[in-house]
């Protein structure tokens, strides 16, 4: 089991990780869904801290530098305790244990959005292992 963004904030521990040959060849959004790297990162907040950090979704772990793989743990942090703190993201059926719809979709930067906040670019809608990813190929170069 990958590292627990919500109970510790190890960058150096994720940064290791990320090293593993498993992962180096990899691209990095899918990487964030395997709780081998990281625990508890599902796709809505994969494409939020890529978008953050303005990492693109289909670069590979090992172009990386550590620089932004210190901000990509640091945002999947902050987004992790913003969507704990408005009880996830309802985009269909989803509800909280006691029945309640989440609201962090209200604050969703990247995710089914058509255009980007920051340069008004078209947001990019791709298939990644079978999930969909989001994101602006200004903001977010490969």
């Amino acid at each position: 089991m990958g590292i627990d963004p919500l109970s510790t904030i190890d960058v150096n521990g994720f940064i290791e990780e990320s090293k593993k040959s498993i992962f180096l060849n990899k691209e990095i959004k899918p990487s964030l869904l395997d709780s081998r790297l990281i625990s508890g990162v599902g796709n809505i907040y994969a494409s939020e801290a890529l978008y953050m950090s303005k990492i693109n979704p289909l670069r590979l772990i090992s172009s990386l530098n550590e620089n932004e793989l210190t901000s990509l743990f640091l945002n999947i942090h902050e987004i992790l305790n913003l969507s704990y703190q408005n009880g996830g993201s309802t985009i269909s059926d989803y509800v909280t244990t006691s029945g309640e719809k989440g609201e962090f979709q209200n604050f969703h930067k990247i995710y089914q959005k058509k255009v980007c906040s920051i340069c008004e670019n078209e947001i990019v809608h791709i298939m990644q292992k079978k999930r969909a990813t989001y994101f602006c190929s200004i903001c977010q170069p490969i």
